[in-house]
């Protein structure tokens, strides 16, 4: 989700407290934000762009009436952690080179504010914030939404961007966060956020998430942006309502605004307490369910331990790793001789590449398929070495099938080579490839980890380590497998048919 803050204005605002949206009038005040083009920096001194790589945040074709009410939370929260379930939204945005490019995204429920409502949020690794639509939006984006409604919690907090509380009347700050195509504008609130529900009344045995009291074990006090304003494009269309920032601290406004940061005071009956560190799992099948788990990670996600690569300039924000090489049937690619770096990202559906080597690598990765009608044993294989783990992925984790014409198998009788008898003719195997070029100093030889290397790998983020740890993901195989055998089923027919026709 391409984040890019702009500068922020001083708005003052009649009452707040109202349900209705407030008057804002503008104030001057000097410039916090310095921004150029698509860099924003905080004016301290210091230059830490404010960027977020994820582009893909994804639309979705489903109604907004089958979202869930409230998310389904599993794992073992006496450990320290809670594991989330994931739904994911997927939408056909652009076809290149005969690939089909798709937007994505995994989002799961949390519950805000005293009462608690729902709010289903996507979660990201490319931003540093909580957003979410609010009752002072009244423009149709907004109202297909579920939104947050201050006079309707006991703990909203009207605050600036230092956390100042801000009184009914007075002048408060406002940011504007654009998202690629669009943009949204907020001002600043605090309030609780919680992994599940909480109070007299409410049903854990559902959730296996306990409550302690009036605040709840899982809830913190988390400062977020309610929206005013989001645009059309493309916020109208989302199923979610909100985001979740999962980027580093540098990320985000200050700490406050920074969910690792603040989930880190989760401790009450904890033990060690709940670390700055999350697991995502991404399913392969319908058959499984994508989690997301806060606090540490899942071993039961993980077919062999853990292995860390440190990200690379953390104080940038990004889940950012240095690329030592990267092979291609065991052959190095020139393109990364002298290093290049890797962004992985949750919300993207492809693997995005640099524009200058997507010529190169879609053809070296483009095979037939098998006569089975599958990509995994012909095609080559990827090799992405990083610092401390190698990626291994095979053509059936980046590749999709294109089926074009018919069969036509050798005439009958005649020899053929092994290679002829062992692929299709009418079936390719394409990389799942997409082109995105970034300048320094997050690229420019930026390559994107998105859902190929995330369904094959189970990935850990460390923020306190400032680390990412992959390890290779336990899948539960599908009760049948019929695609496969339905290509092979197919195409023996079809020989056997010719076979009876032949002279």
């Amino acid at each position: 989700m391409q984040v890019l803050l702009s500068v922020r204005q001083r708005i003052a605002s009649a009452a707040l407290q109202s349900s209705s949206s407030p008057s804002f009038t503008e104030k001057q005040r000097p410039q916090v934000w310095d921004c150029e083009a698509s860099w924003c920096s905080l004016d301290l001194g210091e230059e830490t762009p404010y960027i977020s790589l994820n582009e893909t945040v994804s639309l979705n074709e489903s109604s907004l009436e089958e979202r869930k009410e409230v998310s389904q939370y599993t794992g073992n929260v006496p450990e320290g952690h809670i594991t989330l379930n994931l739904e994911r939204s997927e939408q056909e945005i652009d076809i290149i080179n005969d690939v089909v490019h798709y937007k994505s995204a995994y989002y799961g429920t949390i519950m805000v504010g005293n009462p608690p409502r729902p709010f289903t949020v996507v979660f990201d690794t490319g931003s540093g914030h909580l957003i979410l639509p609010s009752s002072y939006c009244h423009t149709d984006t907004c109202k297909v939404h579920r939104r947050y409604r201050r006079s309707s919690s006991s703990t909203a907090r009207d605050i600036d961007w230092d956390g100042r509380v801000v009184k009914a009347g007075e002048a408060r700050d406002q940011i504007t966060v654009s998202f690629g195509t669009g943009d949204v504008t907020g001002v600043f609130m605090e309030d609780d956020l919680c992994f599940g529900q909480r109070g007299p009344g409410f049903d854990t045995s559902s959730t296996n998430v306990p409550v302690s009291g009036q605040g709840g074990e899982n809830c913190v006090s988390m400062r977020f942006i309610a929206a005013t304003d989001m645009s059309a494009d493309p916020f109208k269309d989302f199923v979610f309502d909100g985001v979740l920032g999962l980027g580093l601290e540098s990320l985000s406004q200050t700490s406050a605004f920074n969910f690792l940061q603040v989930a880190s005071g989760l401790t009450s009956t904890r033990g060690s307490g709940f670390s700055k560190t999350f697991g995502i799992f991404l399913a392969t099948h319908n058959e499984e369910t994508s989690q997301i788990t806060m606090g540490g990670w899942a071993e039961e996600h993980l077919e062999e331990e853990v292995s860390w690569s440190p990200v690379l300039d953390p104080e940038l924000g990004h889940w950012l790793l240095q690329i030592q090489a990267i092979w291609i049937d065991g052959e190095p690619l020139p393109f990364c001789s002298q290093g290049c770096k890797a962004v992985v990202d949750s919300g993207t559906s492809l693997l995005a590449v640099p524009t200058a080597i997507f010529p190169e690598l879609y053809e070296r990765l483009r095979a037939p398929a098998s006569l089975s009608g599958d990509c995994s044993s012909q095609s080559p294989k990827l090799k992405i070495e990083l610092d401390g783990f190698t990626l291994t992925l095979d053509g059936e984790d980046f590749s999709r099938l294109d089926q074009k014409g018919q069969v036509h198998p050798p005439a009958w009788g005649q020899p053929q080579s092994p290679a002829e008898g062992t692929t299709r003719r009418d079936m390719m195997c394409k990389p799942m490839l997409m082109v995105m070029d970034l300048p320094e100093p997050i690229g420019p030889k930026l390559f994107i980890l998105g859902e190929p290397v995330l369904k094959k790998f189970y990935t850990v983020y460390d923020a306190e380590k400032k680390r990412i740890g992959f390890g290779r993901a336990r899948h539960a195989a599908p009760s049948s497998d019929l695609e496969s055998e339905n290509w092979w089923n197919a195409a023996e027919d079809e020989l056997a048919k010719e076979a009876e026709v032949a002279p």
